[in-house]
């Protein structure tokens, strides 16, 4: 089922879809994408275990106001809360705990195998829109987003054309999971961030570098790990804005 709905951005459109993802479920999602019509690259956005806030909204809108055709599945369509404030930090650990491992391990990267499949039938949703170019997409998401991004990247090449990742949470595990993926990749992440140790950044690289992988390394200083999530103190939107338009550019440049 589609339903159409308003922008207040006339260059965009928005639809809310649900996506039949098996087992008699069907999961929430919504569709930006140019008000023109014409061909786009596809993008699934994770949204970080607060939901979907107002922050991968607005991600969503602007990566459809520079030619790509958006979807963010409510992923956390189950829980009684769907979205979350920044105050919630408890329920938004619980998250974390339920669907991400913290062994190092690629297989072990996404606790919830569910996930993984539910958003592979969000990619087939969103490739047999028309308006979008190709059978694989973009998969991109902040924090836990992050982590479920490349465990759906690792597991899923065959509907990945690239991976981003900001600020994802145990940023150590990176370093064996993103051998497993087959797609060049981004990382961003937050200077500041207590669980990055001093030598991390240079071991990841030199990993990458390594195994010959086609990546983007960068690293934010003055930064908070907040800093995309708009209710949180530490929300900087001139940086938000900076880093999405950095990934949309290096997006393009791996995607033609």
């Amino acid at each position: 089922m589609v339903r159409s709905g308003g922008s207040e951005n006339p260059s965009i459109s928005i639809d809310q879809v649900d996506v039949d993802v098996g087992r008699g479920e069907e999961i929430p999602a919504r569709i930006f994408a140019p008000a023109t019509p014409g061909s786009y690259h596809g993008a699934m956005i994770v949204v970080s275990e607060f939901g979907i806030n107002p922050g991968p909204i607005h991600a969503a809108e602007l990566y459809a106001s520079k030619g790509f055709v958006a979807i963010v599945p409510e992923i956390f369509f189950r829980d009684r809360q769907r979205v979350l404030s920044v105050e919630a930090q408890s329920i938004a650990a619980g998250r974390v705990m339920r669907l991400a491992a913290l062994s190092n391990s690629a297989d072990e990267i996404v606790k919830d195998e569910r996930m993984v499949e539910q958003l592979a039938a969000v990619a087939e949703h969103l490739v047999r829109d028309p308006r979008v170019i190709g059978r694989r997409i973009s998969v991109l998401g902040g924090r836990l987003g992050a982590r479920i991004a490349f465990g759906f990247a690792a597991r899923k090449p065959e509907w990945t054309a690239a991976c981003v990742g900001m600020h994802p949470i145990f940023p150590a595990s990176i370093l064996d999971y993103v051998s497993s993926l087959e797609s060049p990749v981004r990382l961003v992440f937050v200077e500041s961030d207590p669980t990055l140790t001093p030598d991390a950044i240079d071991r990841l690289r030199a990993e990458l570098d390594y195994q010959k992988k086609d990546y983007g390394l960068e690293l934010l200083s003055g930064a908070e790990g907040t800093f995309m999530i708009s209710d949180s103190p530490g929300f900087d939107s001139e940086l938000t804005d900076r880093c999405l338009v950095n990934d949309m550019r290096w997006l393009r440049s791996k995607l033609g």
